[in-house]
């Protein structure tokens, strides 16, 4: 999905509906599309096993690295850019509802073509003005922006070389002749996208590319992208302290981009691919608290609610039904020691996670049924929409909180396995619904994402947790 699609759903409620009618016509596409690298490997099973030497090199962009401040400066500019898109969004919408009259396409033309295009610009400039940042705001950003700059690919690099270690790997230095495997990183992109208006309201992004170039049995390693999303503050808050929030975000951006890198190449493993539209999960599914059933419809995405600030999780074991199932290799029989990752955030403003409040990793939780109904009533074990209690006598795994959350808060979580492969530590993915959260927007926004289908899926093996994807519960 696209950093401005994305902005949608992370915007203030000031945005308005026709932003949403903006990123609806033209960006919807984009979500649709997913990289055929995303079904392979970054590094293959062969060589994670053979090459225990890597040497991480930074990988700068062709482009010069600059840093981002996505949004107009001065209303006048804001106006005059927004009536544009607005006028081209609206002019293609009349297109695509001409078409749909059949043999009164040319006279619907001539009709909404226009009038959509008027209606278009009149929003779009008044948008674009609303979501403007002021000059002062603008000028106190970008100079905060520069000086945090530095060799931003540099640091991740030495970042993901600090994590060799844990994963039983050695850093090798980049000689010529080095049989050591090559993984490079780079930050392609980061800065602040947008503002919310008279507020000067800006999140914080941050987009990595990482490959391993062709060897012997990885000839062709196109490079993989993720974009990282942090909180929405106000452009003053930023800057406030010397810049103390912005350095906070930067610093838990690259520290989040490394694990997901080092985890990339060297931890997950898939044991089958699958690009259908369900199941609603990706990776383990919740059971309770259950999953969102409908998290991208504004009206079936309410957030389940815990009975206590300190709850018992319960989720599917590993291997899943669907992994037997689709085990022709017989893998599963290789696998042994399985236990479990729990992480839990706190929700921010825009429904995203914020701050990590608990971590697990290595939880040794036994399988059992969910309490209270037979054993024999289990559910059939595929990743299927969910209501507000997990399906009678499903198989589960469970962990009771250690740690009291905060009362009447929003937590995002989510879990994964850890388990030896032929006595090499590997993990599945992270869990994660399909669709993306949007209980965030706007009244005016619901209402017309509450009349469209949701976006396309881009399928389960992805890098990390994207925005707005997280499993989700409130406490009482």
């Amino acid at each position: 999905m696209s950093s401005t699609a994305l902005w949608l759903l992370r915007r203030p409620a000031g945005a308005g509906p026709v932003a949403a009618l903006l990123v609806l016509v033209l960006l919807a596409p984009g979500c649709t599309t997913l990289h055929p690298a995303a079904y392979t490997a970054p590094v293959p099973e062969v060589l994670r096993r053979e090459r225990k030497a890597v040497t991480v090199i930074p990988r700068p962009s062709t482009a010069a690295l600059e840093p981002l401040l996505e949004g107009d400066v001065g209303r006048g500019q804001g106006a005059a850019k927004g009536a544009a898109k607005g006028a081209g969004a609206g002019a293609l919408a009349g297109l695509q509802l001409s078409l749909a009259a059949g043999p009164l396409a040319p006279v619907a033309v001539a009709i909404f073509v226009p009038v959509l295009s008027v209606v278009g610009a009149v929003g779009g400039a008044a948008v674009g003005a609303a979501t403007t940042i002021s000059a002062k705001d603008g000028e106190v950003t970008r100079e905060l922006l520069v000086r945090s700059q530095k060799d931003l690919t540099v640091e991740l690099a030495r970042r993901v070389t600090g994590r060799l270690p844990e994963l039983g790997r050695v850093a090798a230095t980049p000689e010529p002749g080095n049989s050591a495997l090559r993984l490079e990183v780079s930050v392609d992109k980061w800065g602040l996208d947008g503002s919310g208006g008279s507020g000067s309201m800006a999140g914080f992004f941050l987009t990595v590319s990482y490959r391993v170039p062709g060897t012997e049995v990885n000839t062709e390693a196109p490079p993989r992208e993720f974009t990282l999303w942090g909180p929405r503050r106000r452009l003053s808050e930023w800057g406030a302290q010397d810049g103390a929030a912005f350095r906070k975000a930067l610093e838990e951006a690259l520290a989040t981009a490394a694990e997901m890198v080092t985890d990339a190449a060297f931890l997950i493993h898939d044991f089958h691919e699958y690009q259908t539209l369900t199941p609603n999960y990706c990776g383990l599914a919740p059971l309770e608290p259950s999953g969102v059933f409908g998290p991208s419809h504004p009206l079936l995405n309410a957030v389940p609610e815990v009975a206590s600030v300190s709850p018992t999780l319960r989720w599917e074991p590993f291997p899943r039904k669907l992994d037997v199932a689709a085990d022709s290799k017989q893998l599963l029989a290789r696998v042994t020691r399985v236990q479990y990752d729990l992480r839990i955030w706190r929700s921010n403003p825009q429904g995203d996670a914020g701050d990590l409040v608990y971590a697990r990793q290595g939880l040794a939780l036994e399988p059992m049924v969910t309490p209270g109904v037979p054993a024999d009533s289990a559910a059939s074990g595929t990743n299927e929409g969910s209501s507000s209690s997990p399906a009678p006598g499903r198989p589960c795994v469970a962990h009771g909180l250690e740690v009291p959350l905060e009362p009447g808060t929003t937590y995002l979580w989510s879990m994964r396995a850890r388990f030896l492969l032929d006595g090499e530590e590997r993990v599945t993915r992270w869990s994660q619904h399909q669709d993306a959260y949007m209980g965030g927007m706007s009244t005016g926004v619901k209402v017309i994402m509450a009349m469209v289908p949701p976006p396309a899926r881009k399928g389960c093996l992805v890098d990390g947790i994207p925005a707005l994807h997280h499993h989700r519960f409130r406490t009482p």
